[in-house]
């Protein structure tokens, strides 16, 4: 059996999470967690890994293939 005081103090932080996390509690904390994922990932890391990815094929910053030059 669970005591009265750690009921309040599981109930304390509870309320703490809740409030850390914007006071939403449940479809409408999901939703706003899945909006600000989507927009995360589409403002930062899908710009990020597309530049790394143009980087490393030299589509840009000048960077080009080597080529050999014919020795005489």
């Amino acid at each position: 059996m669970v005591s009265p005081s750690s009921r309040r103090m599981i109930g304390n932080v509870r309320s703490f999470v809740g409030n850390s996390l914007g006071g939403l509690r449940g479809w409408s904390n999901l939703a706003s967690w899945a909006v600000a994922g989507t927009l995360a990932y589409f403002l930062w890391v899908k710009p990020a890994r597309e530049l790394k990815a143009e980087q490393d094929t030299g589509l840009i910053y000048g960077k080009r293939t080597e080529t050999k030059k014919p020795q005489n």
